[in-house]
């Protein structure tokens, strides 16, 4: 005996036909708008941010969704492992913090090092003369302006910060830059993509999070619940 056919799973056209117009339009701007629902309950209209995620769990709408993606080769796991990769948005890929030396003049008098060597000697730092002053902190490190001020130069080490964008491409994070701005300077400004609303999403994905609704009666006070009992059923 010949096993009939298996039905035919609907098209996203047909399932799309079967949605009311703004439940349609609600589904439509979700799969543009970055999967946003909250965004695009907005648009539609909806009030309250929860309106968004109510939406996107009607099975009819779910339905409708899932079509449009497996047409457009999104499958849940596509979205999970984009979702995935987003959230794990790091600077750490893009930055490169090296210590870089600087030098800086000082009046001799001012430097602590020349200070605790007077102290020492048991002068004082103003009372030290050029040679004096070579002899602590070298004479590479000590000039005269023309005013006749002995001056000291020091070294502090800084960080310096740069953005390695071959270290970012090798480590594949590009595609986690949402934003790129190039000024006529040459100065780069970016932005990544959020990685706490990635993992929102991703949670949400996975069911980690339940959106819960707490009623109450008047003024804030429990709800009271009553029961209708019939008396044959005593």
């Amino acid at each position: 005996m010949t096993q009939p056919d298996a039905p035919q799973p609907k098209t996203a056209e047909e399932l799309g036909a079967a949605l009311t117009d703004k439940h349609k339009i609600f589904a439509d701007l979700y799969l543009t708008n970055g999967l946003n629902p909250v965004a695009a309950a907005v648009a539609c209209g909806y009030k309250g941010p929860k309106e968004g995620w109510r939406l996107r769990e009607r099975p009819d709408v779910a339905a409708y969704i899932s079509a449009r993606l497996d047409e457009a080769g999104f499958s849940r796991g596509e979205i999970l492992r984009r979702l995935e990769y987003l959230a794990a948005s790091d600077m750490r890929d893009f930055l490169r913090v090296a210590p870089s030396e600087r030098s800086y003049w000082i009046r001799a008098d001012q430097s602590e090092e020349v200070r605790e060597a007077a102290k020492r000697r048991g002068t004082t730092a103003d009372a030290l003369d050029n040679y004096d002053i070579s002899s602590i902190v070298g004479s590479e490190n000590v000039a005269m302006t023309e005013d006749g001020v002995l001056m000291v130069c020091i070294r502090k080490v800084d960080a310096e910060v740069s953005i390695d964008w071959r270290g970012a491409e090798q480590a594949q994070a590009l595609g986690r830059v949402k934003k790129l701005k190039i000024g006529k300077d040459g100065a780069v400004e970016f932005e990544l993509h959020d990685p706490s609303r990635n993992l929102e999403l991703l949670g949400k994905a996975q069911k980690l999070f339940v959106d819960r609704t707490e009623h109450s009666g008047p003024n804030g006070e429990p709800l009271k619940l009553y029961a209708n009992v019939r008396l044959d059923d005593v």
